[in-house]
């Protein structure tokens, strides 16, 4: 793996480890620290860290076995874009609650 790619691999994976973490375990705290968009809901919370961590874990697991880079890269990939598409949709705003 390129030196681009594991650095791509250690940022995001950090970024979706971390997020994925304060969703999961400390859920009231993002919302109201962090993210304060919409209406507070502590189980949709839990359930996207649930995702999230694992998946940031994996895309950092990809620097020291770099066999298992296309598979996880790619399904990375398809939800960032994903999530991008949610954002154009919407015009890049959300509402607050």
């Amino acid at each position: 793996m390129s030196k681009p790619a594991r650095f791509a691999c250690l940022l995001c994976g950090a970024y979706y480890c971390v997020t994925g973490a304060l969703l999961f375990f400390a859920p009231s705290f993002f919302f109201h620290q962090v993210a304060p968009i919409g209406i507070f809901n502590q189980h949709y919370s839990v359930d996207l860290g649930s995702f999230l961590l694992p998946l940031g874990a994996f895309l950092l697991l990809t620097v020291r076995y770099p066999e298992w880079s296309q598979p996880i890269i790619g399904i990375a990939a398809f939800g960032s874009v994903l999530h991008l598409l949610s954002h154009l949709r919407d015009g890049f705003h959300s509402t607050r609650a």
